[in-house]
């Protein structure tokens, strides 16, 4: 009987499987979106592989390259957008293709998102080898150990519009790396992983005061001694100087190789304006419907909303995500503290594992739902208030969010909303950007957002703060309820109690 129960499960099991790989296969086989940043990929690493070679040759004395292509020599003229390391990726994507090719998709696009597959698939995997550790959503019968692979094969179905044209999941599929290796206890090998996705995309550098306060023992909280708070002190120095010299490691050559352009991307960034699907540019739509007058333009390869309130919430921006970055960092620690007592399991942490988890000398590890949710937060809360908000930044999330547990209300709650502001995502881009959102006016320029373009807006980032909130209320949670007192012999570790360290 035992055989057979096993037999079904793992026969629903397989045709999970089958299912989201047979879906991520008619995304690569059988759809080529129309708007794709694949080629702006190819051609960035072209004019950048250009200048590099140019560099190098005038070491051989043969003088500056005079090539015909002079913008490629122009900072202004390459794609600064995109860190070091996402240029080499992009470069890399190109091996052995032959030239540029201005028709989509070509051979470079088709080698593109076969690697960007490739990626899908190893998440996959990551994801079906996590179901079974202690700090995943575990529930009753092996089958809802599924879980995490069915959210992120929705999510994949709902994002499948952007999943292998964009750069973003290769930043989900780091941080899932990062994120596992912590809750196994390898804070190294996690900071090795996160250094890399900051050398992709630097705004996971907003996840290194956590991943600091998460490598630290779990027993820092439960004494309050100044000697122990002088090792804490040294161990969060070390933690960060560990961190900041994986970055440089890996940044450097790039530096070397095209000198200041390396740094281009940071000054892009900082001049861009408030771009029409963020939060910040929902105030100013707000706004706008008491009188404040907006336009939109087009500029840095987007569409911002210029308005007489742009520059002030334009520079509160990147004030308001570092405010938020320490204010999770903080209320995670906060919530780490003595609260979490013996025989007490927080809100949302999964069930009681059958030992303790790997590596729980680690804080991150000995409470992991907890510090997956606070993951989750700064990562919504660097999303909701910067200034920019494309929809493949959700691409971040995607492979993440699986791993917070569902069977409570708030996690099933936080995985509804996560999928519906994704669905929405796509609803505004790209199937009304043209005509709701972004509406080319007759005479040149661009008429108002509709009024169905602002709502879906509004909506989606709604739901973006929402989220945010919820993840809050996860992450402060004292207890949900409390376990009555066992002997040391019955009492199993709990995920998120100090048992486990």
């Amino acid at each position: 009987m035992r055989l057979r129960a096993f037999g079904g499960i793992g026969g629903v099991a397989l045709l999970v499987v089958l299912a989201v790989v047979a879906s991520r296969l008619v995304l690569l086989l059988a759809f080529h979106p129309a708007f794709s940043d694949v080629a702006n990929y190819e051609n960035s690493a072209a004019r950048v592989v250009s200048i590099a070679t140019e560099k190098f040759s005038s070491f051989g004395g043969e003088g500056g390259g005079g090539s015909s292509d002079a913008p490629a020599s122009s900072p202004d003229t390459i794609f600064p957008a995109y860190p070091p390391l996402a240029i080499a990726f992009m470069t890399a994507a190109g091996f052995n293709v032959a030239r540029f090719e201005p028709a989509y998709p070509d051979a470079y696009a088709d080698q593109y998102r076969l690697l960007m597959f490739g990626i899908d698939l190893v998440i996959i995997v990551t994801l079906l080898a996590a179901a079974s550790s202690s700090f995943v959503d575990r529930g009753r019968w092996p089958v809802e150990r599924l879980r995490p692979l069915v959210a992120y094969g929705l999510g994949g179905i709902a994002f499948g519009y952007l999943l292998y044209d964009r750069l973003d999941l290769v930043v989900g599929a780091l941080l899932l790396a990062s994120l596992l290796l912590m809750l196994r206890g390898s804070w190294r090998s996690s900071f090795v992983f996160l250094a890399l996705a900051i050398n992709f995309k630097a705004v996971p550098f907003v996840l290194a005061p956590l991943w600091i306060v998460g490598s630290l023992p779990s027993t820092f909280w439960s004494s309050g001694t100044w000697r122990e708070r002088g090792r804490a002190v040294r161990l969060i120095v070390t933690r960060a100087g560990f961190l900041i010299g994986a970055t440089a490691v890996v940044f450097l050559p790039f530096l070397v190789a095209v000198g200041s352009l390396a740094t281009n991307f940071i000054r892009f960034n900082a001049i861009r304006g408030v771009q029409i699907e963020s939060i910040p540019s929902s105030i100013l739509l707000a706004l706008h419907a008491i009188g404040v007058p907006i336009r939109i333009v087009d500029a840095f390869g987007a569409f911002d909303l210029d308005s007489p309130a742009a520059p002030l919430v334009s520079a509160l921006s990147p004030l308001l995500v570092v405010l938020a970055v320490l204010g999770g960092t903080g209320a995670y620690a906060l919530a780490r503290g003595p609260s979490v007592a013996r025989g007490t399991i927080p809100a949302e942490s999964p069930p009681a594992a059958e030992s303790p988890p790997a590596g729980a000398e680690l804080a991150a590890a000995a409470d992991p739902q907890r510090f997956i949710a606070a993951t989750l937060l700064i990562l919504l809360l660097t999303i909701v208030l910067s200034k920019v908000l494309s929809p493949q930044y959700l691409l971040w999330i995607l492979p993440l969010a699986p791993l917070l547990a569902t069977r409570s209300g708030r996690g099933r709650l936080f995985a509804v909303g996560f999928l519906a502001a994704a669905f929405l995502s796509v609803v505004i881009f790209p199937v009304l950007y043209e005509t709701d959102v972004v509406r080319p006016a007759p005479g040149g320029g661009f008429l108002d957002p509709s009024v169905l373009g602002v709502a879906l807006l509004l909506l989606r980032n709604g739901i973006l703060v929402g989220l945010s909130v919820l993840l809050v209320r996860i992450v402060i949670a004292r207890v949900e309820r409390v376990i009555p007192a066992r002997t040391s012999r019955e009492r199993p570790a709990m995920a998120g109690s100090e048992s486990g360290s």
